[in-house]
């Protein structure tokens, strides 16, 4: 008899405190999630820091009409109560005591107020279930810590996006994803990496001590291109009149904004800022971060007409963006997988990557790639893509012919309901 199966969306309960639209980590979350309840595959539910019991969500809360709503989505999940995770400081400190401290205040107050939301039902029973995780590693282990206190007998799967917070320079933030990887490991879960590459990563680290030495086997579900349409969409983002390059992201560290900023410089002094294209650079920006420096006397001031900020677009914004760009370009040093890579080529648009991490494995061979440090090639690139009509329509062409390759969120749905 095949097991229960219930996928957690606590990291869509989340968006009510954090303040965030659907996007990185928990879009994957609401992609699966929606393929998985809406033909009754999965039950929904949200893992309570407070309560520590696990509740089922009735799949309305993920209808068409709810997906990428951020308003929405906290009208059906309710807005959660503020948890401090005192695994992010070290044992018998004054930090982690004080988190325990202003946990218990904030659920001495639930306790005298509704925070559920219209789609919240009654606590689940996981006996011989299986619970699919697929947030952040900190929401991964809160919900596996409940779920095995609720029943040894359930199965836990959990998906590692990346390993970049073991390999920050933020000890605290290091500590607590060991902290998180650890427990889930001691738990029993069985892990899926989003990426060949991801994989090769932990299994790297795992040989050099920086995750748990007994974090295997490890299997790999390469998430989806799909860059889901629904009807009704509407965006009020204004469009240049001129072709446009699109970047999707912030820009600043390892996301490498620079090499692109760097390469329209170039552009400029070799054929003239006639030729230099506009640029609509979509996403969250620091303004102390690279943004910063088109300010005043900054180094990019004289790109200040070309480049036009669009801040924490939704998801509508996005999809009027990709598919009206000439071209995503997309500089990033490390990526997990590197979502927008995959949307852009499912709405046909050409995309400019760079070789690192996993985005090879994302664009296979419909995706022109440079070096992280390679400005002057990605300036010829870009050149290429805004004179040359005959070339970009067959890089076109070839993305529509290949249009099978790229992976719809349903089948990454099923392949993860495989590895149970």
């Amino acid at each position: 008899m095949s097991p229960k199966i219930y996928i957690d969306i606590s990291e869509l309960h989340d968006l009510g405190r954090k303040n965030r639209d659907v996007t990185g980590v928990s879009r994957v979350v609401l992609e699966v999630a929606y393929e998985l309840s809406q033909d009754g595959r999965a039950t929904l539910v949200y893992a309570d820091a407070f309560t520590r019991k696990i509740y089922s969500i009735d799949p309305s809360a993920l209808a068409e009409g709810n997906l990428y709503d951020r308003r929405r989505l906290l009208q059906s999940l309710g807005k959660p109560r503020k948890y401090r995770d005192p695994a992010r400081h070290p044992r018998g400190s004054i930090r982690r005591l004080k988190a325990h401290f202003a946990n218990a205040i904030s659920g001495a107050q639930g306790a005298f107020a509704n925070h559920h939301g219209t789609a919240v039902g009654p606590e689940v029973d996981l006996m011989n279930g299986c619970i699919l995780c697929l947030g952040l590693m900190s929401t991964n282990r809160r919900t596996v810590e409940i779920a095995k206190a609720s029943s040894d007998s359930a199965t836990c799967i959990v998906l590692i996006h990346d390993v970049m917070m073991l390999l920050s320079d933020q000890k605290k933030s290091a500590r607590a994803e060991y902290h998180s990887l650890e427990v889930c490991n001691e738990l029993g879960v069985k892990w899926v990496a989003n990426s060949d590459f991801t994989k090769s990563e932990v299994e790297r680290l795992v040989q050099s001590g920086q995750a748990p030495r007994s974090m295997s086997p490890i299997e790999t579900v390469l998430l989806g291109h799909e860059m889901r349409s629904l009807g009704g969409m509407e965006s009020s983002t204004t469009l240049p009149e001129k072709p446009y390059l699109l970047s999707v992201g912030s820009l600043d560290g390892r996301k490498n904004g620079r090499l692109l900023f760097d390469a329209m410089l170039q552009i400029s002094n070799r054929s003239g800022w006639n030729v230099v294209p506009n640029l609509i650079a979509a996403g969250k920006h620091d303004p102390q971060g690279i943004k910063a420096e088109f300010d005043g006397d900054g180094v990019f001031k004289d790109l200040r007409p070309f480049v036009q900020w669009v801040d924490q677009p939704d998801h509508a914004a996005l999809y009027r963006l990709y598919k009206n760009a000439s071209a995503l370009v997309y500089p990033s040093r490390y990526e997990g997988f590197g979502l927008p890579v995959g949307e852009a080529l499912w709405l046909g648009t050409p995309v400019l990557a760079s070789n690192a991490a996993s985005i090879p494995e994302v664009g296979s061979d419909l995706v022109e790639y440079f070096d992280t440090n390679d400005a002057n090639h990605l300036a010829i690139l870009i050149e290429k893509i805004m004179l040359d009509r005959f070339f970009i329509q067959n890089w076109r062409n070839k993305i529509t012919e290949n249009q099978s390759i790229l992976r719809d969120w349903s089948t990454v749905a099923s392949d993860l309901i495989r590895k149970i």
